[in-house]
């Protein structure tokens, strides 16, 4: 799967637990992204990418520059929202790091459920 500006549906966006913390007291700030805990003891482990869901500053889909931000970084994998600041991805523990310094990504935790 190639990253896609607006490739996922309405559907894909229903399909988040929101009772699995979200918001809550699970994230540790390390710089300008704040990763969730259970991001970092998924990447702890990992030897193959995670899915994740990344945010982005801003009130609609990822911007072009957003996407380029992520292929910048190494990541090829995932799907961006229509309408929301959003994209889900693959990515590894250094491409997550990488993320830590990018101030346009506020947020970034696991994907609670289902593939991308």
């Amino acid at each position: 799967m190639a990253l896609l500006a607006g490739a996922a549906t309405a559907p894909a966006a229903t399909a988040v637990d929101t009772t699995a913390g979200w918001g809550s007291d699970t994230t540790a700030d390390s710089g300008a992204v704040s990763i969730d805990a259970r991001l970092q003891d998924a990447l702890a482990t990992a030897t193959d990418p995670v899915q994740v869901v990344v945010t982005f500053d801003g009130e609609g889909a990822p911007t072009a520059a957003d996407v380029a931000l992520l292929s910048d970084i190494g990541i090829t994998t995932g799907r961006t929202f229509h309408s929301l600041p959003i994209a889900g991805v693959l990515a590894t523990a250094d491409q997550v790091a990488a993320l830590e310094e990018q101030p346009e990504v506020p947020f970034a935790v696991p994907q609670p459920r289902g593939r991308l």
